[in-house]
């Protein structure tokens, strides 16, 4: 890594991945020295047509997307803003009308990994799930919904805060998962494509 900044960005059809970040020479005064990336992450994709989550005789897609800014550092990450949603909610058909759905939830889906990492209840911001598996991994989780009837969802959050106490991060991984809802219960789930900040 050499000192100045590196801006790199990549995208794709049907799920766009922009991932912007400055790269600081800052010795950080932590327990092991490191450099820190600030920049935000996103990334955004489609549903494929399907009759599961509504009525309309063509079926219908649905567009999600997210974007997060954070500072990155190998002994803590900080996401101060995090706005994710689900739109261009439209049927397959030759009309490409509005599309509602009855209720819509988003699940923030966060994969810190690094070494020598304990319980990730240790870190774990108010609100989020979290499973520890090896000392390598955490998986954070977050939950937000918005209802009923409607043919758009956006949702915010943050600051959030992640502490490896003593350990050290390296990468941080994001994706939405998006499941839509019929009135009568029936759903249809997708996910974003992957994004992610990699060797901080």
């Amino acid at each position: 890594m050499g000192k100045g900044i590196h801006r790199v960005r990549q995208r794709r059809l049907l799920g766009s991945t922009t991932v912007v970040a400055s790269v600081s020479a800052i010795v950080m005064l932590l327990a092991s020295a490191a450099f820190a990336r600030d920049g935000y992450i996103s990334n955004n994709g489609y549903a494929n047509c399907s009759k599961t989550w509504n009525y309309n005789p063509y079926g219908a897609s649905a567009h999600a997307y997210f974007t997060s800014y954070g500072n990155f550092y190998s002994g803590s990450i900080t996401l101060s803003s995090e706005k994710s949603g689900v739109d261009r909610m439209v049927d397959c058909g030759p009309g490409g009308y509005a599309v509602a759905a009855y209720k819509i939830s988003i699940t923030h889906n966060y994969v810190i990994t690094g070494t020598s990492l304990t319980s990730c209840s240790a870190g774990i911001p108010v609100g989020f799930s979290c499973t520890y598996s090896t000392s390598t991994q955490w998986n954070f989780s977050e939950t937000q919904s918005c209802g009923y009837n409607l043919t758009s969802c956006a949702v915010a959050g943050g600051p959030f805060y992640f502490y490896s106490h003593g350990g050290n991060f390296n990468n941080f991984y994001q994706k939405d998962h998006v499941t839509l809802y019929r009135n009568d219960g029936a759903s249809y789930p997708f996910d974003t494509p992957q994004s992610a900040v990699v060797n901080f």
